[in-house]
């Protein structure tokens, strides 16, 4: 099962997403699902619509494989969400999906509006369990560390170094 988000917006890379489900269908029978917001998801995705909580972790964990598509991003959230529920990941080089990737090692990472390179990368992980299961296994320990509360202590300690906020000293 291959799972994404989907949203119509086009530099969410639906329009890859659709391509590349093309391509893996010519491979043989694929399944699809996908969450979101977008209002016309490719045919034959069962499309779920907006999840959050612990639906959004039993759609990841429902899921061989997560590819996120994008064009343009700061940081798509949904690749760590992905990582976190210990699911094999493709992405899209966007972003701070270097800072996740370990260098390839716990996801697969291709450019841009590389259709092949989705359908390839994502073809080749849903016929090896093994290397599914391993990258998945990498990702979820890769992405532990990085919670809400690390992050924001990390945050706040950077701005109160650079603002220099600590009480000045009495004279």
């Amino acid at each position: 099962m291959v799972g994404f988000m989907w949203d119509d917006r086009p530099w969410k890379g639906g329009e890859d997403i659709r391509a590349m489900l093309v391509l893996l269908r010519r491979e043989g029978d694929v399944r699809a699902r996908a969450f979101g917001t977008g209002s016309s998801p490719p045919a034959g995705v069962e499309f779920l619509g907006r999840l959050s909580g612990e639906e959004l972790a039993d759609f990841y964990r429902s899921l061989d494989v997560f590819v996120s598509a994008g064009w343009t991003e700061s940081g798509p959230m949904t690749v760590p969400e992905a990582m976190s529920c210990g699911v094999a990941v493709v992405t899209t080089d966007v972003g701070s999906v270097r800072l996740w990737s370990g260098d390839g090692s716990v996801m697969r990472v291709v450019a841009p509006h590389d259709v092949k390179g989705l359908a390839r990368a994502s073809g080749q992980l849903l016929t090896n369990e093994r290397e599914r299961v391993r990258l998945g296994a990498a990702a979820r320990a890769a992405i532990a560390p990085h919670t809400w509360e690390r992050t924001a202590r990390a945050f706040e300690s950077s701005l109160a170094a650079w603002f220099d906020m600590r009480p000045a000293a009495a004279t």
